[in-house]
């Protein structure tokens, strides 16, 4: 999953990561929170390059807010 975000990133332009925690504009950022199977069971990945679900995801609100949207439309 990270290669093929990373590859579609590629192909549309993007140059750089973020790095030291210091974000900058980037062209595009496909960023997977989470994920889940086709029985729905959740997705658990944890190694050094890549970690499912995003241990932070809850603490940002620029996931959270959309993702609210997506859950709960009301």
């Amino acid at each position: 999953m990270l290669q093929a975000t990373q590859t579609i990133e590629r192909q549309l332009g993007r140059t750089h990561k973020s790095s030291n925690g210091h974000y900058t504009d980037r062209l595009i950022d496909i960023d997977l929170i989470r994920a889940f199977n086709e029985e729905g069971k959740e997705i658990i990945c944890n190694d050094s390059l890549f970690t499912l679900p995003h241990p932070l995801y809850h603490l940002r609100a620029f996931v959270t807010i959309p993702l609210s949207e997506i859950i709960d439309p009301e």
